[in-house]
């Protein structure tokens, strides 16, 4: 906290009379993205499947490391113990309308590799959520389980023509 005070200028009681753990601030930062946290970058290969394989290999590798499964559940605790302004911005969080995931599936809707109307926030949640689900219980899943993950949302995504195109 001393440390979030001394950047912004303040008081580490001011920072106190905001929010009630650091926990909180960083969950705040969070949703309304005026911090991204990358665990992994995301390639940009020009094939989306292989990238986002890519992206979650090295999730499974940087993710389940100790620190950030703490962090995950820490983030969780406080979006459960926060106040109302807490429970404001969980209602209308877009955490996954930013990031590399985010801007990666972005980048293939340009491209046309998408089908049309997808809903970017919703795909990138997708295909994150479920790996949060699987750090905050503390258990990384098999690399099997998560290529399939990321074969089933990926096809979804897919034009029908792109779908169904080996990588």
């Amino acid at each position: 906290m001393e440390a979030i005070a001394s950047e912004a200028g303040v008081s580490k009681q001011t920072i106190y009379r905001w929010w009630r753990s650091k926990a909180l601030v960083v969950l705040e930062v969070m949703l309304t993205g005026d911090a991204e946290f990358e665990i992994v970058p995301m390639p940009s290969t020009g094939d989306l499947r292989r990238d986002c394989l890519s992206w979650v290999r090295s999730m499974l590798v940087e993710a389940f490391q100790e620190t950030h499964v703490g962090m995950a559940r820490s983030l969780v605790v406080a979006g459960l113990q926060g106040d109302a302004g807490t429970e404001h911005l969980l209602q209308r969080a877009s955490m996954w309308d930013h990031g590399a995931l985010a801007e990666r599936l972005r980048e293939a809707e340009r491209a046309g590799e998408l089908r049309e109307g997808v809903d970017i926030a919703a795909a990138a949640s997708a295909m994150g959520d479920p790996l949060i689900f699987r750090m905050l219980i503390g258990s990384a899943p098999p690399l099997s389980w998560a290529e399939s993950l990321v074969d089933v949302v990926v096809t979804g995504l897919l034009r029908p023509a792109e779908a169904s195109r080996p990588s």
